[in-house]
């Protein structure tokens, strides 16, 4: 049949008395189930709250998703619409004097950082997945095995080679990839045409092994970064970047009203993912129940938020009712968790969305 030359002519398999006979790559590519064969084929997907990951108590990570699997296809149109719902958008005050919206990162970049990492990943580490990582300052694309043979950090812009050559031609074929050698130049020009830093490639040492790691830093890697000088505080950095804590204050249980604070910051939705802040003022203070607890795990999914943020996005005069209503039974569920736990009432208390409820978005 057609399907089975086009199969054939890319290598993904041979045909054999009549049969095809498929190969790792096809079954990478294809299989409804590939983790039965690779049981290292699948992304998992980690956010956390600051900008390093941390342990024990202090333990920082506000969600971890269950793992995207399927064919590689799938796995790269998941974590694209994944990372997508959670990049914000920033006011930027570009050359012409103009305010305008844009992502934190290129989507072009982490885009082609997510398809890398499939697709040049060593498969012989059978058992180990990728990660993606999220922090407030960069994101992390973490994939099996070393450089491809030849290549280094030094030389990543400049020396070509593809470690899955049958794998890197089907995507190609498939619209996911262009020609051996593009991706990583693409990443850095994409990321310096957002006047952003350079992407990093490293080959850190792991207990599982070694891996390449591309990192893509934000704006807010500006100034936590500057050897000798501290972050900013928020307020500062509202000034530079829009933070929206920053722009109005940090908010406590004595800050006002949500509708006083609301007033005071009409643009409070220019950070939102875009199709979560689209839905939001239709949805407003009268949303039926499960709108209303939906709309609470996608934000919550942004990042861990205060019951009076929560209030002013979803136009609740009432912090009292909404915590009643629907933070504290979704506690209780399992769904949203504190960042506070010992301590509900907590002023700085925060919500972040669980696995579990990040699985019931799905």
């Amino acid at each position: 049949t057609p399907n089975l030359k086009i199969l054939t002519a890319l290598r993904l398999g041979q045909n054999k008395e009549g049969k095809f006979l498929p190969n790792i790559a096809c079954a990478i590519l294809l299989a409804k189930d590939p983790v039965k064969i690779i049981p290292g084929c699948k992304i998992h997907f980690l956010r956390f709250e600051g900008t390093e990951e941390k342990t024990g108590q202090e333990y920082n990570e506000t969600a971890n998703m269950p793992f995207i699997e399927g064919p590689l296809p799938h796995q790269i149109d998941k974590m694209d619409k994944v990372l997508n719902s959670r990049i914000r958008k920033l006011q930027t005050l570009d050359e012409d004097g103009k305010f305008n919206l844009k992502p934190e990162y290129p989507r072009a970049a982490w885009y082609e950082a997510i398809v890398n990492a499939c697709v040049h990943r060593s498969y012989n580490y059978r058992n180990r997945k990728i990660f993606v990582r999220m922090f407030d300052d960069r994101l992390e694309f973490e994939s099996p095995g070393p450089f491809p043979p030849g290549v280094t950090p030094e030389n990543i812009y400049d020396v070509q080679h593809s470690r899955n050559p049958y794998l890197m031609e089907s995507m190609r074929y498939l619209g996911y990839a262009r020609e051996v050698g593009e991706g990583t130049p693409r990443i850095r020009n994409e990321m310096q045409r957002s006047n952003l830093p350079s992407p990093e490639f490293l080959q850190p040492e792991l207990v599982a092994g070694v891996s390449v790691l591309v990192k893509l830093r934000n704006r807010k890697a500006d100034y936590s970064n500057k050897v000798g000088e501290p972050e900013p505080k928020k307020g500062e950095l509202a000034d530079k970047r829009g933070d929206l804590a920053g722009k109005r204050g940090e908010l406590t249980a004595n800050s006002g009203t949500p509708a006083q604070m609301n007033k005071e910051t009409p643009e409070d939705f220019s950070e939102l993912p875009e199709e979560v802040a689209e839905r939001l003022p239709v949805l407003g203070g009268k949303g039926k129940p499960q709108e209303m607890r939906h709309a609470i795990l996608e934000l919550c999914s942004w990042r861990p938020l205060m019951i009076q943020e929560l209030a002013i996005y979803l136009s609740r005069s009432s912090t009292k009712s909404l915590l009643a209503r629907y933070i504290a039974p979704m506690v209780e569920e399992g769904l949203l968790q504190r960042t506070i736990p010992n301590t509900p009432n907590h002023p700085a208390q925060r919500y972040s969305t669980t696995s579990k409820g990040e699985a019931s978005l799905l």
